[in-house]
């Protein structure tokens, strides 16, 4: 039980049952999990942590990771049968896209991996803002899709709270890295994300971790009280919409 008396309280208090739409669980791919083993690690970490479902989302970037939905089961069906039916908790895969001009084409040929149904988890560069943002964005309205912003606490140019209200205006959900809440990314992401709670503007929550030391520091994690409500709402957001997503 958490306690009203104790200014911090730990996070892991609120994730039973919870599901992860953010990480990069699968093996060998992008710049998470390099092997079967670590994967397995991560697995059993999340067990331990209270998650209750996975859906690993490999980065795809036209630069850095050439992935697309055949490589992407190629290391998902290698980790289902490694793991086999002794797997700690139910994974799936889907992916995270990065807001380049190879998404345009993925969009256009409807060649897509969602989060579930017509969610899918989209990101952009920290550093500078994509060109084309908005008709990106209208694009995806175009196809059905939804799109879900990765951690949108990291991006360094995005500062007021009318240019984030911009993005939900245009359709956007937003989903917070859990590590931001105890500064893994730095002041101004932690800021952002303790702004983005308390105005109520997070929709989803996600860990993104890359590797088993991640969901360790989540799992030893302690929040602030103000900001147990607003997280707590979006755990029960994320699980809501997405615990049907996994066939068990």
């Amino acid at each position: 039980m958490i306690s009203i008396f104790k200014k911090q309280s730990f996070l892991i208090d609120l994730f039973e049952n919870a599901v992860d739409i953010h990480n990069h669980l699968l093996p060998g791919i992008d710049d998470g999990s390099p092997s079967v083993e670590v994967s397995q690690k991560m697995i059993d970490l999340y067990r331990e942590i209270g998650f209750t479902q996975v859906i690993a989302t490999p980065h795809i970037m036209e630069d850095y990771y050439h992935n697309n939905p055949e490589k992407i089961m190629r290391a998902f069906n290698l980790l289902k049968t490694e793991t086999g039916e002794d797997s700690a908790i139910p994974f799936r895969a889907a992916a995270e896209y990065m807001l380049d001009s190879q998404f345009d084409k993925i969009l256009e040929n409807n060649a897509l991996l969602p989060l579930h149904e017509d969610l899918v988890l989209v990101e952009m560069s920290f550093f500078q803002r994509p060109n084309s943002l908005e008709e990106k964005l209208f694009d995806m309205r175009q196809k059905d899709c939804v799109p879900v912003m990765a951690h949108p606490e990291r991006y360094s140019y995005i500062q007021s709270t009318a240019a984030f209200e911009s993005l939900k205006d245009r359709g956007c959900f937003f989903q917070l890295n859990l590590l931001s809440l105890i500064g893994h990314y730095g002041k101004d992401a932690y800021k952002k994300a303790e702004l983005l709670l308390l105005e109520d503007m997070i929709d989803f929550i996600g860990t993104d971790a890359h590797k088993p030391e991640h969901l360790q520091k989540i799992k030893n994690m302690k929040i602030s009280k103000k900001l147990l409500a607003p997280l707590q709402k979006a755990i029960e957001a994320t699980k809501e919409t997405f615990r049907n997503s996994i066939t068990v």
